[in-house]
């Protein structure tokens, strides 16, 4: 297990009962980054736990990062303004389908959208979007249907 000191974010449980130190590597150069590792320490237990993401096909994200700098962080605007867009657009309705990287990817596209630094791109107005959005790797059994009778 790494030693602690190598994380750039901490979250604390609402009750106190655990404190996460968590390292997203791109924190302020991707609008969703990805989680790398996290140590979990477990107040009442007295216990430590480790996981890493390092070769993870589809690792944690985070978002909305808009809430997560300090009030005076230079850039919270830039964040904000994007957490924002991403809200009116109904990208955090299902909290559950947005927690990793690949169903996030998904889900913008499905709404339209292409992220494009820290903007978010109407699909129909982009005529240099790619095919599929960088990062995207269809789910298994994408081309699946039901059987109908």
């Amino acid at each position: 297990m790494r030693a602690f000191g190598h994380y750039n974010l901490v979250r604390i449980a609402a009750d106190g009962s655990h404190i996460a130190f968590l390292h997203y590597p791109g924190f302020f150069e991707e609008p969703f980054p990805t989680l790398r590792e996290s140590w979990r320490v477990d107040l009442a237990q007295g216990t430590v736990s480790y996981r890493s993401y390092a070769d993870s096909l589809n690792p944690p994200i985070l978002q909305p990062q808009g809430i997560v700098p300090a009030a005076d962080h230079p850039r919270r605007a830039e964040y904000a303004a994007l957490t924002a867009t991403a809200e009116s657009i109904g990208l955090f309705d299902q909290p559950t389908r947005i927690g990793y990287q690949q169903q996030w990817l998904a889900l913008v596209r499905e709404k339209g959208y292409r992220i494009a630094g820290y903007t978010l791109i109407p699909l129909g107005n982009d005529k240099t979007a790619p095919a599929e959005p960088d990062g995207y790797t269809a789910p298994l059994h994408a081309d699946w249907q039901a059987a109908r009778s």
